[in-house]
């Protein structure tokens, strides 16, 4: 789940679906390194990730639970948190963030 749009010189863009900054992009899925690897050409281009039983969309509220006896390893900007019973991520205040300008 990813709350920002981040754009690296338009080379690499990761939370795309944030960008009106009412929504969250919320990717969903069974990922491994190598399917991550594996669509880093897709990344570089800003294209969504192709993945078998892979989701990716808005929204501004997210309640995910595992199956009986599984527990959540999910990713939240960034951050990996193991072992979670149910994530809850919703939107809230907007906060002032520092905008960087790369230089060339």
């Amino acid at each position: 789940i990813g709350a920002i749009d981040i754009n690296i010189k338009n080379m690499f863009r990761f939370s795309p679906l944030a960008h009106t900054g009412e929504h969250l992009h919320v990717q969903c899925g069974d990922l491994s390194a190598v399917d991550v690897v594996r669509n880093l050409p897709r990344m570089s281009g800003g294209q969504p990730m192709q993945i078998a039983h892979y989701v990716t969309r808005q929204a501004r509220h997210v309640r995910v639970a595992p199956r009986d006896g599984k527990t959540l390893d999910p990713v939240i900007d960034g951050e990996l948190y193991w072992g979670l019973q149910h994530c809850e991520v919703a939107i809230g205040p907007k906060v002032p963030v520092l905008k960087l300008q790369a230089r060339d």
